[in-house]
Order: structure tokens, then C-alpha cells, then sequence
């Protein structure tokens, strides 16, 4: 099954999504299963950047007692922020 209106289209999806989409039509579950695939790599993602944020902020924070670390978005609301299939 091929989606040539939307391939044709630059709409910034990568093919990854593209292929999950797919998957999620094809599958018993429908786009159902695709929206909970999505948010669940969202928060890997967020986990990810949080232990990369940490991994730069501990040095920073041995090294000068008195550094304050920024505050990162909670995983909701890292996930609200990044949605790029919803309107």
C-alpha cells in the first residue's frame, strides 16, 4: 500500500513515521496501536535528553556548588510539545 499524496508532500514526517502509520493501518488494532507506538517513543526520547541534560549537569554542579540547573519539562508536557501529527 503506497500513500503517494502524502509521499508527494513535504509535511516534515520522517519515513520512520511513514512505516509506523503503515503498520498501524495494516494492523488489528488500527492507528489506535500507531498513536500509543508514537507517545511511547516520545518518552523515550524525553528520557533520553533528560539523562544527556544530567549527564552535562553534574560536572557543572560538582565543580560550582552555587549552579542552579534549569528545570526540565515533565515528560507530559514534553510530550504535549512534541506532537507533530496533531493539528
Amino acid at each position: 500500500m503506497h500513500f503517494p499524496y502524502v509521499m508527494a508532500k513535504k509535511f516534515g514526517l520522517s519515513k520512520q513515521v511513514m512505516e509506523t502509520v503503515h503498520e498501524g493501518m495494516t494492523s488489528p488494532h488500527g492507528l489506535s496501536s500507531t498513536v500509543e507506538i508514537i507517545q511511547r517513543r516520545r518518552e523515550t526520547r524525553y528520557y533520553k535528553l533528560l539523562c544527556l541534560v544530567a549527564d552535562r549537569v553534574t560536572p557543572l554542579q560538582l565543580s560550582n556548588p552555587l549552579y542552579l540547573a534549569p528545570t526540565p519539562p515533565s515528560v507530559g508536557q514534553y510530550s504535549s510539545q512534541q506532537k507533530p501529527l496533531d493539528g
